[in-house]
């Protein structure tokens, strides 16, 4: 049985591992892993970036960088 893929999982895979520095939605967004994910999950890049961003902030936050 193949595991359906979830939006969280995606975003958060696209946070810590894909350009993890960046941190203007405008840049992410162009992103091929970003661009992927809105085509699997019917939703704009701009999106799928801002909550990549989102992810990110929650991240440096818990290990102290913000």
């Amino acid at each position: 049985m193949i595991a359906r893929p979830l939006y969280r999982a995606a975003v958060n895979w696209i946070a810590e591992n894909d350009e993890p520095t960046e941190s203007d939605a405008e840049i992410v967004a162009t992103l091929i892993s970003v661009c992927l994910i809105a085509d699997l999950f019917t939703r704009q890049p701009s999106e799928v970036a801002a909550d990549v961003v989102k992810r990110r902030a929650v991240i440096a936050k818990a290990e102290g960088r913000s």
